[in-house]
């Protein structure tokens, strides 16, 4: 499903967030580790293209959420004296931004924003986003273990590939024994991250399901929706994981050489 990719999955959690405050548009950025710098992924309706833009931590309305990780409200950011330059085009006044935070760590920045000075924001805005942030970090996290799954995956398979080629030559030559010592460590190499995968889908979907049901949480529909689309996330990323796993194990079970031992053979 095309909602599993990571950007669109952030792009409905922007729209829905937008939906739910009633505002022109908005835009969010996941934080780069290896970088520090927000990357814009998603974004609709903010008078500009902004989807690949990138911001230092301490720049512009998201910079400086991500700075502080806390809440931020502009009232007209076109005189706001910490406007980034890379917003120029926008002609965006009021502007809300909060942190998404998963496990104490911060994954990146949502923002909201209205065209026209009739909206202002509040801090009763800035609840109901808080309230809706950790759903969004929580998409994010599972986005990003889907695509690692799959990656894992598709390395998993090219490495399969290349071993049952390697296999063919090693016949023919007689090097049998090698292959088991090569096969056994890029199973073992696999099977640590895999399992980490497997074992963290699991607690997701554990977790969602000891909320009970969702129309007595006390939530919006929205959020109903996208807790739905997390349970299936979860679900289908422990799927992907299992037949991952499987492959690894075949492999481990095709490395293993010969005892020595006579053995019954079924011919």
């Amino acid at each position: 499903s095309s909602k599993l990719e990571l950007n669109a999955v952030l792009q409905s959690v922007v729209e829905r967030a937008v939906d739910l405050l009633q505002v022109t548009g908005g835009e969010l950025a996941i934080l780069d580790d290896t970088t520090e710098q927000l990357e814009i992924v998603a974004s609709t309706n903010l008078g500009m293209e902004s989807i690949g833009i990138k911001l230092k931590i301490g720049e512009g309305a998201m910079g400086i959420v991500a700075q502080t990780k806390e809440p931020l409200i502009i009232p007209d950011y076109q005189i706001w004296e910490g406007r980034s330059n890379k917003y120029e085009a926008t002609k965006v006044r009021g502007v809300m931004a909060v942190p998404l935070i998963s496990k104490e760590v911060l994954v990146g920045v949502l923002c909201t924003v209205h065209l026209e000075n009739d909206r202002t924001f509040t801090q009763k805005d800035i609840r109901l986003l808080k309230l809706f942030a950790p759903l969004a970090a929580t998409a994010i996290e599972n986005a990003q273990l889907f695509n690692k799954t799959k990656t894992l995956l598709a390395l998993t398979e090219k490495r399969e590939q290349e071993l049952k080629s390697t296999q063919q030559q090693l016949i023919q030559s007689e090097k049998m024994a090698s292959l088991g010592e090569l096969t056994a460590g890029i199973a073992h190499e696999i099977q640590n991250p895999l399992n980490f995968v497997n074992n963290f889908s699991e607690l997701n979907n554990e977790l969602l399901q000891e909320l009970g049901p969702l129309d007595k949480l006390g939530v919006t529909a929205d959020q109903q929706d996208i807790l739905k689309d997390l349970q299936s996330n979860s679900e289908k990323i422990n799927h992907h994981g299992q037949r991952a796993a499987a492959i690894v194990k075949g492999m481990l079970q095709h490395s293993r050489t010969s005892s020595g031992q006579k053995e019954p053979t079924d011919i």
